[in-house]
């Protein structure tokens, strides 16, 4: 379903669980938090690689990402994270929904779509007769990615990458891969900071 369908059916359809029409759209709502983690997230793995090496981007991805996770959420007013099928850290795992929104995106990938303009989102239950948007914004792998993520990754930066994640499972990526994706939900347009 495409993502026009999906903002009429939302804005039309599920217009008596979310706030009035003056709240943001939660669509640009999640978009923007998608943006403003990958932004950050790739800004502070940067200056960790000229600051200390790849060894820096490790903790960047391990304990800085979470925290910037959270300070998007709270300032924006919805959950964003970062999800993968092949999680380095168990708490990324995808929910089920998120599950098939990532299967969804690689198989536009793999069917040629341009990486920047990939979006999946759905409107659905939440339980408790609430609904929520599920936005999920693609991580593509790039250079700066297959250091720890690729399949030549250096014999120090294994070592540490075993010490921190034991059951690592995201390795072995390459150039333009579907890394996992930015996860956005949004409860209800009161949840989402206008």
């Amino acid at each position: 379903m495409s993502l026009m369908r999906l903002s009429a059916m939302f804005c039309v359809g599920m217009a008596c669980h979310f706030a009035a029409a003056d709240t943001a759209d939660p669509f640009n709502q999640s978009r923007l938090a998608a943006n403003e983690l990958g932004a950050a997230l790739k800004s502070r793995l940067i200056a960790a690689v000229q600051e200390g090496g790849m060894i820096g981007a490790i903790a960047v991805c391990q304990e800085e990402a979470p925290r910037l996770a959270r300070e998007i959420s709270e300032s924006r007013g919805v959950t964003v994270r970062r999800v993968s099928d092949r999680t380095r850290n168990p708490v990324n795992r995808p929910s089920d929904r998120e599950a098939i929104g990532l299967a969804r995106l690689e198989a536009q990938l793999g069917e040629g779509a341009d990486p920047s303009t990939l979006e999946w989102a759905e409107v659905g239950e939440a339980g408790h007769g609430e609904t929520e948007l599920r936005f999920l914004k693609p991580i593509i792998v790039d250079a700066l990615c297959l250091a720890c993520h690729g399949r030549d990754i250096d014999p120090s930066l294994q070592a540490v990458l075993a010490e921190r994640y034991p059951g690592d499972l995201a390795t072995g990526y390459e150039l333009g891969q579907l890394r996992g994706a930015f996860s956005v939900t949004i409860r209800s347009l009161a949840d989402a900071a206008p």
